[in-house]
């Protein structure tokens, strides 16, 4: 099975679309970290939420960081999908 990471497999860009990708730069933002060249793209909310949860420093211990992170993730989603409509 191939591995289709953000920046795409050729030389010309990105090979996600245009909605998936304003949502990727909106969890970067929303928990400022950063996708690179070499990730897999998430195919499920859950994944986003594992990816998500790798990537946060710190103690994960005091809080439910699943709970964070779904929650995060919505109001990201709930972001996109707005600007859409507009």
């Amino acid at each position: 099975m191939e591995v289709i990471t953000i920046f795409g497999n050729s030389d010309r860009g990105p090979i996600i679309g245009e909605d998936t990708f304003d949502l990727l730069v909106s969890v970067e933002k929303a928990f400022d970290i950063q996708f690179t060249e070499d990730d897999a793209i998430p195919r499920t909310v859950g994944k986003l939420c594992e990816f998500v949860i790798s990537r946060l420093p710190g103690d994960r211990s005091s809080k439910c960081m699943s709970s964070v992170t779904f929650y995060a993730l919505r109001r990201a989603i709930i972001q996109v999908t707005a600007d859409i409509r507009s």
